[in-house]
């Protein structure tokens, strides 16, 4: 169908939920379709949800969006530590800000020290209630927190699955997966969480590491305490909850300082010790303890190992110029 022809349809249909601060109802629903991932195919856990909301939905999204992003911006009201769903940010940016800080403490001397936070379903479990009333804060009108409000509660979701469609289930918590929206009003609603730590803090949308730097290892434990304690105060004034088997710390220094160490860090969280790791996965990349590449150098030589072998398999079923 011609844009010409829908256009006027659904710029009124538009300009009607912002005026009228509603959102239309039909556009709430989610079809969650399960992507296998790998495992038994019997346990729901070996499967990805994804979800497919209403395409015209996201055109409305998509310009207010950018009005909300832009008001965030020109009033810098979204936290610096926040690399997430922001323009000229990216992984990128955000580890060579981590890698350059954690390098220029490592020439002072100084014993880095960090703690990868893990919030346990991060998305899905925003309170709307509470994000409403952080929504507020901005001072915004009456209508425009309406109309968020529409948005956001009364949503409901469906399973489709082997060409089964489910009943429909209410949603009651989380922003809307597959939105537009979802991604930016969850950093909204996470933006508070730098202001309860002394550390560093830097977050990629619901990935979090506090860091900081001191002398000694004793040092950095008391800090990490402190930290931990005010962090669990903020999850707690926000329903998160935040997963202790995935939640790491890790000391970070030159192998030569680190052979004089007798000691390891001693994170404590909720009555337990966080556990030490030599290495982790931060956005997609492998660093360890002494900022060597050579597992993720590893890692990519292994998967590229790969890749030629498949390549190797189907050249022969190539035109001679490709292979």
């Amino acid at each position: 169908m011609s844009t010409y022809l829908i256009a006027p349809s659904l710029t009124k249909i538009f300009n009607k939920s912002l005026s009228s601060g509603m959102f239309p109802t039909k556009w709430k629903t989610s079809k969650i379709i399960p992507i296998y991932k790998s495992g038994a195919k019997c346990d729901v856990n070996n499967y990805r949800p994804i979800a497919i909301l209403c395409a015209v939905s996201k055109v409305l999204e998509r310009h207010i969006h950018n009005h909300l992003y832009q008001f965030l911006v020109s009033h810098n009201l979204l936290h610096h530590a926040q690399s997430g769903f922001r323009r000229n940010h990216s992984c990128e940016t955000a580890l060579c800000k981590l890698v350059d800080m954690w390098t220029s403490n490592m020439e002072s001397g100084l014993i880095n020290g960090a703690v990868f936070i893990d919030l346990r379903k991060a998305f899905d479990m925003v309170d709307t209630d509470l994000l409403l009333r952080k929504l507020a804060v901005y001072k915004w009108d009456d209508l425009t927190l309406t109309w968020f409000k529409s948005y956001l509660q009364e949503r409901d979701q469906c399973v489709h699955f082997k060409g089964t469609l489910s009943s429909k289930k209410s949603s009651l918590y989380g922003v809307p997966q597959g939105s537009i929206l979802g991604p930016l009003l969850f950093i909204m609603f996470i933006n508070d969480l730098p202001l309860y730590a002394n550390s560093n803090t830097d977050m990629y949308a619901d990935d979090s590491t506090i860091h900081t730097s001191a002398r000694t290892v004793e040092e950095l434990n008391n800090k990490f305490t402190e930290d931990m304690t005010n962090v669990q105060a903020w999850c707690t004034n926000n329903n998160m909850v935040i997963n202790d088997d995935k939640t790491k710390a890790m000391m970070i220094t030159t192998s030569q300082r680190a052979a004089t160490l007798n000691s390891n860090l001693r994170v404590e969280f909720n009555g337990v010790q966080l556990k030490n790791t030599n290495n982790e996965k931060i956005l997609g990349v492998v660093m360890n303890e002494h900022l060597s590449w050579k597992q993720q150098i590893d890692k990519v030589a292994k998967s590229l190992i790969k890749g030629i072998h498949l390549l190797r398999q189907i050249k022969e079923y190539l035109p001679i110029g490709h292979r």
